[in-house]
């Protein structure tokens, strides 16, 4: 067997998967939903609930859907981690909350101007 061959063949496709992911993220619409920003973050509530937040060095995390909403807030979860989003008089408040419930991330946002 030419491990050498199944080798590159295996790296070659974990290329083509990182590339599709990243191309993937790259295509999104970032006014697609609702846009918020402040603090260096940005963060998009889909019109299907989703979540997608980037910071501030555009490291982004995608959730699918929320895990609770109500009168206008909302909280996902991933991991170990919650994302919530509550209503306030400007625009929306970002908490995020670490494995021991300590609150790493408590940020106001705005409504984003370049999405109106």
């Amino acid at each position: 067997m030419n491990f050498r061959i199944i080798g590159i063949t295996v790296l070659s496709v974990l290329v083509m998967l990182i590339a599709a992911t990243n191309a993937a993220h790259a295509g999104r619409d970032r006014c697609a939903g609702s846009v918020y920003s402040g603090g260096g973050f940005v963060v998009t509530v889909g019109d299907d609930g989703s979540y997608y937040g980037c910071n501030r060095k555009n490291e982004c995390l995608s959730i699918a859907e929320y895990s609770w909403q109500q009168n206008g807030a909302y909280v996902w979860e991933k991991g170990n981690y919650s994302y919530a989003m509550t209503p306030d008089s400007r625009g929306y408040r970002l908490k995020v909350t670490g494995p021991s419930g300590k609150t790493i991330i408590n940020q106001g946002l705005l409504p984003d101007a370049s999405c109106q």
